[in-house]
């Protein structure tokens, strides 16, 4: 009776709306792992996967999060393999070593970087039109590539006309995000996206020679969090605004903006 129980409730909660049946946590590192290429994974991922990529590996790549043209609110999460209690628990900002008060060793990350070359104005994240329910958790997303040129992550496009074509449910959670050392780049974060989150993050080294930011919103309307982050930016830290939506009647609306080291 027990086992028939058991049976009929693990049924009901496969049949839950929304609950992906077969998650699955797939492995990518430069040898021995289901990929090589992150991108591969994302294309691959279902709602409610962990795409888990090999701490201290470097991956060259300029990655875009899919549409997966699903009504799911599982999150994909995009993270390094290590294990949690090797990072600063939810809630804390994480700072990298060699940073004052630091509390996580860069060998514990898995570190994104741009293509560079012909790459060097692209986003090293980038995401499709209506993309939505992404996680990126204990990375290193390197501008290094990029030498002074655009935007780290762009989530959303300054130039859609209409609240669909926004991606949406995107959190940036414990993530180093930081750009080429001495030449810079313009932005960290393009936040041209519906409820988003970027929290417990440190953000270093956006300096251009003109206007730079560590998250900018110019097409986006909210819900925002940014929340307990190191922001770094020679320009303006964080900013909406300054050129006008291409959203008729759109006006940034519901940010919360706290706790934030500027």
């Amino acid at each position: 009776m027990r086992c028939s129980v058991c049976l009929f409730v693990c049924a009901l909660m496969l049949l839950v709306p929304g609950r992906s049946a077969d998650a699955a946590a797939r492995t990518v590192c430069s040898s021995g792992c289901q990929y090589t290429r992150l991108q591969d994974g994302i294309d691959d991922a279902s709602p409610g996967d962990t795409i888990m990529l090999r701490a201290g590996q470097t991956f060259t790549e300029n990655v875009t999060l899919r549409n997966k043209n699903t009504s799911s609110t599982q999150y994909i999460t995009i993270r390094s393999d290590a294990p949690d209690s090797s990072f600063p628990a939810s809630g804390v900002r994480l700072i990298p070593e060699g940073k004052p008060g630091a509390n996580t060793s860069r060998s514990l990350l898995a570190r994104i970087v741009g293509k560079g070359g012909s790459y060097k104005s692209a986003p090293v994240i980038d995401t499709a039109s209506g993309a939505h329910h992404y996680r990126l958790q204990f990375l290193e997303i390197d501008g290094l590539a990029n030498v002074g040129y655009e935007t780290l992550v762009r989530f959303g496009s300054a130039t859609a006309t209409s609240l669909s074509a926004l991606p949406h449910s995107l959190v940036i959670d414990r993530v180093w995000l930081h750009s080429h050392p001495t030449l810079g780049m313009k932005r960290g974060v393009y936040l041209n996206s519906r409820s988003t989150d970027i929290v417990n993050s440190y953000f270093e080294d956006f300096f251009h020679f003109g206007d730079s930011q560590t998250i900018l919103g110019t097409n986006g309307p909210g819900p925002y969090r940014i929340r307990n982050n190191h922001l770094e930016a020679a320009g303006e830290n964080i900013m909406f605004g300054g050129e006008d939506p291409r959203i008729t009647g759109l006006v940034p609306s519901d940010i919360e903006i706290y706790g934030n080291y500027v």
